[in-house]
Protein backbone atom coordinates (compact mmCIF):
# COMPACT_ATOMS: atom_id res chain seq x y z
CA UNK A 1 0.00 0.00 0.00
CA UNK A 2 2.91 2.08 0.74
CA UNK A 3 4.31 1.85 -2.43
CA UNK A 4 1.02 2.30 -4.59
CA UNK A 5 0.50 6.12 -1.89
CA UNK A 6 3.86 6.98 -3.12
CA UNK A 7 2.85 8.25 -6.51
CA UNK A 8 -0.06 10.35 -5.44
CA UNK A 9 1.90 11.77 -2.68
CA UNK A 10 4.49 12.69 -5.30
CA UNK A 11 2.13 14.17 -7.80
CA UNK A 12 0.25 16.30 -4.88
CA UNK A 13 3.65 17.60 -3.49
CA UNK A 14 4.64 18.83 -7.44
CA UNK A 15 1.39 20.47 -7.67
CA UNK A 16 1.75 22.21 -4.27
CA UNK A 17 5.27 23.15 -5.46
CA UNK A 18 3.82 24.94 -8.62
CA UNK A 19 1.19 26.48 -6.96
CA UNK A 20 3.86 28.05 -4.27
CA UNK A 21 5.74 29.09 -7.33
CA UNK A 22 2.87 30.63 -8.90
CA UNK A 23 1.94 32.72 -6.03
CA UNK A 24 5.94 33.52 -5.30
CA UNK A 25 6.10 34.94 -9.43
CA UNK A 26 2.36 37.07 -8.37
CA UNK A 27 3.85 38.16 -4.97
CA UNK A 28 6.62 39.75 -6.74
CA UNK A 29 5.33 41.16 -9.77
CA UNK A 30 2.64 42.67 -6.76
CA UNK A 31 5.98 44.25 -5.30
CA UNK A 32 7.08 45.47 -8.69
CA UNK A 33 3.49 47.45 -9.21
CA UNK A 34 3.96 49.50 -5.74
CA UNK A 35 7.77 50.42 -6.25
CA UNK A 36 6.23 51.65 -9.92
CA UNK A 37 3.54 53.41 -7.69
CA UNK A 38 5.93 54.85 -5.57
CA UNK A 39 7.94 56.72 -8.54
CA UNK A 40 4.61 57.59 -9.60
CA UNK A 41 4.03 59.18 -6.72
CA UNK A 42 6.65 61.52 -6.45
CA UNK A 43 7.03 61.93 -10.02
CA UNK A 44 3.30 63.46 -9.78
CA UNK A 45 4.94 65.46 -6.45
CA UNK A 46 7.66 66.94 -9.16
CA UNK A 47 5.25 67.37 -11.63
CA UNK A 48 3.01 69.83 -9.02
CA UNK A 49 6.51 71.79 -7.94
CA UNK A 50 6.90 72.37 -11.54
CA UNK A 51 3.45 73.81 -12.07
CA UNK A 52 3.53 75.74 -9.15
CA UNK A 53 6.87 77.18 -10.54
CA UNK A 54 5.28 78.00 -13.80
CA UNK A 55 2.29 79.78 -11.67
CA UNK A 56 5.39 82.15 -9.90
CA UNK A 57 6.24 82.63 -13.38
CA UNK A 58 2.95 83.63 -14.59
CA UNK A 59 2.21 86.21 -11.56
CA UNK A 60 6.12 87.62 -12.13
CA UNK A 61 5.20 87.92 -15.84
CA UNK A 62 1.46 89.93 -15.22
CA UNK A 63 3.34 92.18 -12.40
CA UNK A 64 6.11 92.97 -15.34
CA UNK A 65 3.14 93.96 -17.36
CA UNK A 66 1.58 96.35 -14.73
CA UNK A 67 4.42 98.03 -13.84
CA UNK A 68 4.36 98.78 -17.49
CA UNK A 69 1.39 100.14 -17.72
CA UNK A 70 1.91 102.46 -14.88
CA UNK A 71 5.29 103.81 -16.34
CA UNK A 72 2.49 104.21 -19.73
CA UNK A 73 0.00 106.00 -17.71
CA UNK A 74 3.14 108.02 -15.81
CA UNK A 75 4.44 108.90 -19.20
CA UNK A 76 1.01 110.14 -20.22
CA UNK A 77 -0.02 112.34 -17.66
CA UNK A 78 3.45 113.93 -16.32
CA UNK A 79 5.64 114.47 -19.75
CA UNK A 80 9.26 112.57 -20.34
CA UNK A 81 11.06 110.72 -18.07
CA UNK A 82 14.27 111.20 -17.04
CA UNK A 83 16.82 114.13 -17.45
CA UNK A 84 15.26 116.66 -19.97
CA UNK A 85 18.06 117.24 -22.30
CA UNK A 86 20.49 115.13 -24.54
CA UNK A 87 24.50 115.09 -23.04
CA UNK A 88 26.69 117.38 -25.94
CA UNK A 89 28.98 115.08 -27.53
CA UNK A 90 32.71 116.34 -27.99
CA UNK A 91 33.03 118.95 -30.44
CA UNK A 92 36.45 119.40 -31.75
CA UNK A 93 37.90 122.03 -32.37
CA UNK A 94 37.90 124.94 -33.57
CA UNK A 95 33.79 124.72 -31.77
CA UNK A 96 34.10 127.43 -28.79
CA UNK A 97 33.23 126.39 -24.97
CA UNK A 98 30.24 125.53 -24.24
CA UNK A 99 29.89 122.94 -27.15
CA UNK A 100 26.85 123.70 -29.14
CA UNK A 101 23.91 121.30 -28.61
CA UNK A 102 22.98 118.76 -30.85
CA UNK A 103 19.24 117.58 -30.68
CA UNK A 104 19.01 113.73 -30.79
CA UNK A 105 16.68 112.51 -33.55
CA UNK A 106 13.11 110.89 -31.62
CA UNK A 107 12.38 107.59 -32.15
CA UNK A 108 8.56 107.16 -32.40
CA UNK A 109 7.99 103.56 -30.41
CA UNK A 110 4.51 102.42 -30.31
CA UNK A 111 4.37 101.18 -27.03
CA UNK A 112 1.16 99.37 -27.34
CA UNK A 113 1.92 97.43 -30.36
CA UNK A 114 5.30 96.22 -28.73
CA UNK A 115 3.49 95.37 -25.05
CA UNK A 116 1.09 93.40 -27.05
CA UNK A 117 3.82 91.65 -28.82
CA UNK A 118 5.68 90.55 -25.91
CA UNK A 119 2.52 89.78 -24.20
CA UNK A 120 0.98 87.51 -27.12
CA UNK A 121 4.56 85.81 -27.35
CA UNK A 122 4.39 85.48 -23.24
CA UNK A 123 0.91 83.70 -23.42
CA UNK A 124 1.67 81.22 -25.92
CA UNK A 125 4.66 80.37 -24.15
CA UNK A 126 2.60 79.59 -21.05
CA UNK A 127 0.05 78.22 -22.91
CA UNK A 128 2.22 75.72 -24.90
CA UNK A 129 4.08 74.91 -21.06
CA UNK A 130 0.40 74.03 -19.71
CA UNK A 131 -0.68 72.27 -22.69
CA UNK A 132 2.40 70.09 -22.06
CA UNK A 133 2.04 69.64 -18.91
CA UNK A 134 -1.90 68.37 -18.80
CA UNK A 135 -0.67 66.15 -21.51
CA UNK A 136 2.16 64.31 -19.34
CA UNK A 137 -0.25 64.35 -16.29
CA UNK A 138 -3.10 62.66 -18.50
CA UNK A 139 -0.55 60.26 -20.03
CA UNK A 140 0.56 59.17 -16.05
CA UNK A 141 -3.16 59.26 -14.99
CA UNK A 142 -3.54 56.76 -18.19
CA UNK A 143 -1.10 55.16 -16.48
CA UNK A 144 -1.81 54.80 -13.17
CA UNK A 145 -5.30 53.69 -14.25
CA UNK A 146 -4.15 50.88 -15.82
CA UNK A 147 -1.55 49.80 -13.31
CA UNK A 148 -4.33 49.91 -10.94
CA UNK A 149 -6.29 47.51 -12.99
CA UNK A 150 -3.61 45.29 -13.37
CA UNK A 151 -2.69 45.13 -9.54
CA UNK A 152 -6.45 44.56 -8.92
CA UNK A 153 -6.33 41.40 -11.15
CA UNK A 154 -3.05 39.93 -10.04
CA UNK A 155 -4.72 40.17 -6.03
CA UNK A 156 -7.97 38.50 -7.17
CA UNK A 157 -5.70 35.71 -8.89
CA UNK A 158 -3.86 35.17 -5.74
CA UNK A 159 -6.64 35.43 -3.18
CA UNK A 160 -8.16 32.47 -6.10
CA UNK A 161 -4.74 30.59 -5.63
CA UNK A 162 -4.48 31.17 -1.68
CA UNK A 163 -7.97 29.93 -1.14
CA UNK A 164 -8.27 27.17 -3.79
CA UNK A 165 -9.20 23.97 -1.87
CA UNK A 166 -9.18 25.68 1.25
CA UNK A 167 -13.37 25.60 1.10
CA UNK A 168 -14.71 23.58 3.56
CA UNK A 169 -17.23 20.66 2.86
CA UNK A 170 -20.82 21.73 3.45
CA UNK A 171 -22.43 19.56 6.33
CA UNK A 172 -24.58 16.60 4.73
CA UNK A 173 -26.69 16.64 7.79
CA UNK A 174 -27.46 20.40 7.38
CA UNK A 175 -28.05 20.00 3.44
CA UNK A 176 -30.65 17.92 3.94
CA UNK A 177 -32.45 19.91 6.64
CA UNK A 178 -32.03 22.83 4.57
CA UNK A 179 -33.49 21.09 1.55
CA UNK A 180 -36.40 18.97 3.16
CA UNK A 181 -37.70 22.73 5.00
CA UNK A 182 -37.35 24.47 1.17
CA UNK A 183 -39.69 21.19 -0.02
CA UNK A 184 -42.18 21.73 2.60
CA UNK A 185 -42.30 25.00 1.98
CA UNK A 186 -42.52 24.64 -2.12
CA UNK A 187 -45.91 25.87 -3.90
CA UNK A 188 -46.61 25.12 -7.21
CA UNK A 189 -49.46 27.47 -7.68
CA UNK A 190 -49.55 28.53 -11.41
CA UNK A 191 -52.35 31.66 -10.08
CA UNK A 192 -49.36 32.45 -6.91
CA UNK A 193 -47.09 34.28 -9.81
CA UNK A 194 -46.50 37.98 -10.37
CA UNK A 195 -48.73 38.88 -13.20
CA UNK A 196 -46.60 39.96 -15.44
CA UNK A 197 -47.35 40.98 -19.65
CA UNK A 198 -46.97 38.23 -21.82
CA UNK A 199 -46.85 39.33 -25.04
CA UNK A 200 -43.44 38.70 -26.38
CA UNK A 201 -42.30 39.95 -30.18
CA UNK A 202 -41.00 37.58 -32.77
CA UNK A 203 -37.25 39.48 -32.41
CA UNK A 204 -37.55 38.85 -28.71
CA UNK A 205 -37.74 35.27 -29.37
CA UNK A 206 -35.10 35.35 -31.78
CA UNK A 207 -33.13 37.17 -29.69
CA UNK A 208 -33.47 34.60 -26.59
CA UNK A 209 -33.58 31.95 -28.88
CA UNK A 210 -29.80 32.68 -30.04
CA UNK A 211 -28.31 33.65 -26.99
CA UNK A 212 -27.46 29.59 -26.74
CA UNK A 213 -25.87 28.94 -29.78
CA UNK A 214 -23.82 32.17 -30.04
CA UNK A 215 -21.35 30.49 -27.90
CA UNK A 216 -21.22 27.89 -29.93
CA UNK A 217 -20.60 29.99 -33.42
CA UNK A 218 -17.49 31.67 -32.00
CA UNK A 219 -14.19 31.62 -33.45
CA UNK A 220 -11.33 29.49 -31.21
CA UNK A 221 -8.19 30.33 -30.27
CA UNK A 222 -5.51 28.41 -32.42
CA UNK A 223 -2.87 26.83 -29.81
CA UNK A 224 0.18 28.41 -29.36
CA UNK A 225 3.28 26.49 -30.12
CA UNK A 226 5.21 27.84 -26.56
CA UNK A 227 3.80 25.73 -23.50
CA UNK A 228 2.69 27.98 -20.35
CA UNK A 229 5.34 27.20 -18.74
CA UNK A 230 7.81 28.70 -21.40
CA UNK A 231 5.44 31.85 -21.68
CA UNK A 232 6.39 32.77 -18.17
CA UNK A 233 9.67 31.96 -18.18
CA UNK A 234 10.21 34.40 -21.21
CA UNK A 235 8.13 36.87 -19.75
CA UNK A 236 9.65 36.99 -16.16
CA UNK A 237 13.34 36.84 -17.73
CA UNK A 238 12.37 40.11 -19.37
CA UNK A 239 10.76 41.81 -16.25
CA UNK A 240 13.65 40.47 -14.22
CA UNK A 241 16.56 42.38 -17.45
CA UNK A 242 14.19 45.58 -18.22
CA UNK A 243 11.57 46.38 -15.33
CA UNK A 244 8.64 48.42 -17.39
CA UNK A 245 10.22 48.76 -20.50
CA UNK A 246 10.34 44.94 -20.74
CA UNK A 247 7.91 44.91 -23.41
CA UNK A 248 9.83 47.09 -25.64
CA UNK A 249 12.62 45.27 -25.90
CA UNK A 250 10.80 41.80 -26.30
CA UNK A 251 9.30 43.12 -29.23
CA UNK A 252 12.44 44.50 -30.77
CA UNK A 253 14.55 40.94 -30.09
CA UNK A 254 11.54 38.27 -30.48
CA UNK A 255 10.12 40.82 -33.43
CA UNK A 256 8.11 38.18 -35.39
CA UNK A 257 8.03 35.08 -32.21
CA UNK A 258 6.56 38.35 -29.76
CA UNK A 259 2.58 38.00 -31.85
CA UNK A 260 3.92 34.15 -30.82
CA UNK A 261 3.96 34.92 -27.07
CA UNK A 262 1.06 36.79 -27.40
CA UNK A 263 -1.45 34.23 -29.12
CA UNK A 264 -0.32 31.88 -26.34
CA UNK A 265 -1.23 34.26 -23.60
CA UNK A 266 -4.41 34.62 -24.76
CA UNK A 267 -4.73 30.93 -25.91
CA UNK A 268 -3.86 29.98 -22.26
CA UNK A 269 -6.40 32.66 -20.56
CA UNK A 270 -9.25 31.42 -22.25
CA UNK A 271 -8.42 27.75 -21.44
CA UNK A 272 -8.19 28.65 -17.92
CA UNK A 273 -11.36 30.85 -17.94
CA UNK A 274 -14.40 29.11 -16.10
CA UNK A 275 -17.76 29.20 -18.25
CA UNK A 276 -21.32 29.62 -16.31
CA UNK A 277 -22.17 27.17 -16.03
CA UNK A 278 -26.41 26.10 -15.49
CA UNK A 279 -26.20 26.04 -11.86
CA UNK A 280 -24.37 28.77 -11.69
CA UNK A 281 -27.41 30.74 -13.94
CA UNK A 282 -29.97 28.61 -11.24
CA UNK A 283 -28.10 29.77 -8.21
CA UNK A 284 -28.45 33.80 -9.54
CA UNK A 285 -31.81 33.81 -10.53
CA UNK A 286 -35.07 35.80 -9.17
CA UNK A 287 -37.76 33.89 -6.90
CA UNK A 288 -40.21 34.48 -9.34
CA UNK A 289 -37.75 32.90 -12.26
CA UNK A 290 -36.98 29.82 -9.69
CA UNK A 291 -40.55 29.60 -8.64
CA UNK A 292 -41.85 29.58 -12.16
CA UNK A 293 -38.42 26.85 -13.06
CA UNK A 294 -39.84 24.72 -10.11
CA UNK A 295 -43.06 24.21 -11.52
CA UNK A 296 -41.97 23.51 -14.54
CA UNK A 297 -39.36 21.38 -13.86
CA UNK A 298 -41.75 19.25 -11.17
CA UNK A 299 -44.06 18.86 -14.06
CA UNK A 300 -42.27 16.71 -15.99
CA UNK A 301 -40.18 14.92 -13.19
CA UNK A 302 -43.39 13.40 -12.12
CA UNK A 303 -44.19 11.52 -14.77
CA UNK A 304 -42.45 7.97 -14.77
CA UNK A 305 -39.37 6.96 -16.71
CA UNK A 306 -38.50 10.68 -17.46
CA UNK A 307 -35.09 11.94 -16.16
CA UNK A 308 -32.59 14.73 -17.06
CA UNK A 309 -28.81 15.56 -17.11
CA UNK A 310 -27.80 18.96 -16.10
CA UNK A 311 -25.61 20.37 -19.61
CA UNK A 312 -23.24 23.43 -19.21
CA UNK A 313 -25.91 25.73 -20.40
CA UNK A 314 -29.66 23.94 -20.16
CA UNK A 315 -31.37 21.11 -18.04
CA UNK A 316 -31.88 18.61 -20.61
CA UNK A 317 -34.88 16.16 -19.80
CA UNK A 318 -35.08 12.85 -21.65
CA UNK A 319 -37.51 9.73 -22.25
CA UNK A 320 -35.44 7.04 -22.14
CA UNK A 321 -32.62 7.99 -24.91
CA UNK A 322 -35.15 10.39 -26.27
CA UNK A 323 -34.54 14.42 -26.10
CA UNK A 324 -38.23 15.58 -24.75
CA UNK A 325 -37.54 19.30 -23.46
CA UNK A 326 -34.67 21.53 -22.52
CA UNK A 327 -35.20 24.17 -19.68
CA UNK A 328 -32.81 27.47 -19.61
CA UNK A 329 -33.11 31.14 -18.71
CA UNK A 330 -33.10 34.90 -19.38
CA UNK A 331 -32.72 37.44 -16.81
CA UNK A 332 -36.48 37.20 -15.70
CA UNK A 333 -37.69 34.45 -18.39
CA UNK A 334 -38.00 30.91 -18.64
CA UNK A 335 -37.00 29.28 -21.65
CA UNK A 336 -38.70 26.17 -22.44
CA UNK A 337 -37.84 23.99 -25.39
CA UNK A 338 -40.28 21.05 -26.43
CA UNK A 339 -40.12 18.15 -28.75
CA UNK A 340 -43.73 19.01 -30.07
CA UNK A 341 -44.49 20.32 -33.71
CA UNK A 342 -44.47 24.04 -33.70
CA UNK A 343 -46.54 24.17 -37.21
CA UNK A 344 -49.38 22.26 -35.36
CA UNK A 345 -52.69 24.26 -35.70
CA UNK A 346 -53.60 23.29 -32.38
CA UNK A 347 -50.72 25.46 -30.56
CA UNK A 348 -51.20 28.40 -33.09
CA UNK A 349 -52.61 30.41 -30.49
CA UNK A 350 -49.98 29.93 -28.12
CA UNK A 351 -47.24 32.37 -28.68
CA UNK A 352 -44.04 30.26 -29.69
CA UNK A 353 -41.46 30.28 -32.31
CA UNK A 354 -40.11 27.21 -34.61
CA UNK A 355 -36.21 26.59 -34.16
CA UNK A 356 -36.59 23.15 -36.52
CA UNK A 357 -33.89 25.15 -38.87
CA UNK A 358 -31.04 25.41 -36.00
CA UNK A 359 -28.97 22.51 -35.60
CA UNK A 360 -28.71 22.94 -31.45
CA UNK A 361 -32.83 22.26 -31.31
CA UNK A 362 -33.49 19.94 -33.80
CA UNK A 363 -35.32 17.52 -31.39
CA UNK A 364 -36.88 20.08 -29.11
CA UNK A 365 -38.17 22.95 -31.78
CA UNK A 366 -41.24 24.09 -29.97
CA UNK A 367 -39.25 27.18 -28.63
CA UNK A 368 -41.52 29.36 -25.93
CA UNK A 369 -41.14 31.86 -22.97
CA UNK A 370 -42.35 31.78 -20.01
CA UNK A 371 -42.55 34.78 -17.20
CA UNK A 372 -46.72 35.28 -16.72
CA UNK A 373 -49.30 32.87 -15.04
CA UNK A 374 -50.89 32.11 -18.24
CA UNK A 375 -47.71 31.33 -19.82
CA UNK A 376 -46.79 28.37 -17.22
CA UNK A 377 -50.52 27.20 -17.71
CA UNK A 378 -50.00 27.04 -21.50
CA UNK A 379 -46.61 25.23 -20.83
CA UNK A 380 -48.33 22.74 -18.34
CA UNK A 381 -50.70 21.91 -21.42
CA UNK A 382 -47.89 21.15 -24.29
CA UNK A 383 -45.94 19.01 -21.10
CA UNK A 384 -49.40 17.17 -20.80
CA UNK A 385 -49.43 16.62 -24.74
CA UNK A 386 -45.70 15.63 -25.02
CA UNK A 387 -46.12 12.83 -22.24
CA UNK A 388 -49.06 11.62 -23.61
CA UNK A 389 -46.81 11.26 -27.58
CA UNK A 390 -44.59 9.37 -25.39
CA UNK A 391 -46.77 7.23 -23.62
CA UNK A 392 -45.87 7.96 -20.15
CA UNK A 393 -47.45 8.01 -16.91
CA UNK A 394 -48.10 10.29 -13.75
CA UNK A 395 -46.70 9.24 -10.66
CA UNK A 396 -49.56 9.64 -8.06
CA UNK A 397 -47.05 9.55 -4.79
CA UNK A 398 -44.59 11.83 -6.62
CA UNK A 399 -43.24 14.41 -4.16
CA UNK A 400 -42.18 17.69 -5.28
CA UNK A 401 -38.51 19.14 -5.42
CA UNK A 402 -37.03 22.45 -4.79
CA UNK A 403 -34.40 22.08 -7.93
CA UNK A 404 -33.17 26.03 -6.86
CA UNK A 405 -32.19 24.96 -3.19
CA UNK A 406 -31.40 21.59 -4.27
CA UNK A 407 -28.47 22.80 -7.16
CA UNK A 408 -27.53 25.66 -4.81
CA UNK A 409 -25.04 22.73 -3.12
CA UNK A 410 -24.47 20.77 -6.39
CA UNK A 411 -20.26 20.38 -7.54
CA UNK A 412 -19.34 21.12 -10.61
CA UNK A 413 -18.93 16.99 -11.57
CA UNK A 414 -22.55 16.60 -11.00
CA UNK A 415 -25.05 16.11 -13.83
CA UNK A 416 -28.12 15.22 -12.21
Amino acid sequence: MQAKNKPVELETQLIDNREDDRVKRLKEQLDELERERERDRRERERERDRERDSYRDRRDYDDLQQQIRDLKNQQNNNGPMGYPYPYPPYAPYPYPYPYPQQQQPQQNIDVDALIEKLSKKQKEQVDSAMDEMKAQNQSLQDRLDAERKEREELEAMLRDIQTKGEEEEADEAEQEREQEEADKALTLDVDALPVDDDNDTDEDADNDADDDTNSENEEPVEKSELTLEQIEALVKNYQDRFQEDWMSHAKEELQGGFDELVKGLRFYKLQNAERKTFVDKVKKLSPEVKQIYNIVKNEFMKYNGVTNKLANSCDVLYKGRNQIAKINFTKSRVRLYLGLDPNNAEYAKIPHKDLSNKRAHARTSFYMLLKSPLSVKRAKKLIADLMVMHNCEENLNYKPIDYATKYKFFKKDQKK
